[in-house]
């Protein structure tokens, strides 16, 4: 009973404690990066080519101000396209009857969170990380896991210059264990 009493006084304490004002807090702010890159593909057996065009597209809400730390929270599409002198060759091995495959041309659609905060070279600094979904051109999918770190510089009208690196890990995708590690340049509105 002296719980109930206790939880009761406590709910109606807060109820009456001061409200800050509402124009003194800020609410979340909205981020967009976009940003095209390459990288490379590890694992899976041998393969015929790994490396991989990319284009990523972020939509974060938690940034608030570059000089602020941030709990983020976002969804992320990544595209990745494979590239190389033999890409569409078909390259065969001993022992092997066919081609070798090619890492596959992969979208991806994941879930993140993390955290932004400034740094004394950088405007920003986001660590974010989370899991999604990967589709395969020609009809399969993988469940994968991301992890990205974000270099932002000093915001100018909205905008800043963004450097992307992020990692893949795709434990069973077309029955192989993958993992991916790729760079690319863009932009962040916010």
């Amino acid at each position: 009973m002296k719980a109930l009493v206790a939880i009761g006084f406590a709910a109606v304490m807060s109820m009456l404690a001061p409200v800050p004002i509402a124009h003194a807090q800020e609410g979340p702010g909205f981020s967009f990066d976009a940003n095209v890159g390459g990288g490379h593909a590890f694992g899976g057996g041998t393969l015929n080519v790994r490396g991989f065009g990319s284009a990523d597209a972020l939509l974060a809400i938690g940034r608030r101000r570059p000089k602020v730390s941030s709990v983020l929270l976002g969804i992320d599409v990544n595209v990745q396209q494979k590239f190389g002198s033999r890409a569409d060759e078909c390259v065969i091995v001993v022992g092997n009857p066919g081609c070798l495959p090619s890492f596959p041309n992969l979208t991806a659609v994941s879930l993140l969170g993390g955290v932004s905060h400034a740094a004394p070279w950088a405007s920003s600094v986001a660590v974010m990380g989370g899991a999604g979904a990967y589709f395969v051109e020609g009809g399969s999918s993988a469940f994968g896991f991301q992890g990205r770190v974000d270099l932002g510089s000093g915001v100018r009208a909205h905008t800043a210059l963004v450097v992307s690196l992020r990692g893949m890990l795709l434990p069973n995708l077309q029955g192989n264990a993958f993992t991916t590690v790729e760079a690319g340049l863009g932009f962040r509105i916010q």
